[in-house]
């Protein structure tokens, strides 16, 4: 578990490091001059739901933390949890929904290990 949360918060804070050395933030997809979308695929229901659910409130805490001592680079973190209920149909249409429709910045996952192969092949 710690591993996993170690990993998740490394992944999030290079992303947001990204952010930070991009030159024109102001025209990057879910990036404005307020806040930036964070979107994240974990199986909140389904078979390893006891796994997921902790690691999408460790990721909503942290992502408080941030915000609360200033964001990045003054920007809040706007976070989207989607729900893949650990199966592939369910992460394609997570993925597409971030992606196309919330115009998310950064994705961090997917939290389903077995859907991970299937969504690459989507971006």
């Amino acid at each position: 578990m710690r591993k996993i949360v170690f990993v998740l918060v490394v992944t999030l804070v290079v992303s947001l490091t990204l952010i930070c050395v991009h030159p024109v933030n102001a025209e990057v997809r879910g990036v404005t001059g307020k806040s930036i979308k964070v979107g994240v695929i974990f199986g909140m229901t389904g078979p390893a739901a006891d796994i997921f659910v902790h690691l999408a409130e460790a990721t909503r805490t942290y992502i408080k933390y941030i915000n609360d001592n200033g964001g990045v680079n003054g920007r809040q973190l706007d976070l989207i949890v989607e729900d893949d209920r650990y199966s592939i149909p369910p992460a394609i249409a997570a993925f597409k929904k971030l992606v196309y429709r919330d115009r998310m910045f950064v994705l961090i996952g997917p939290g389903s290990a077995s859907c991970l192969n299937v969504l690459w092949k989507h971006i």
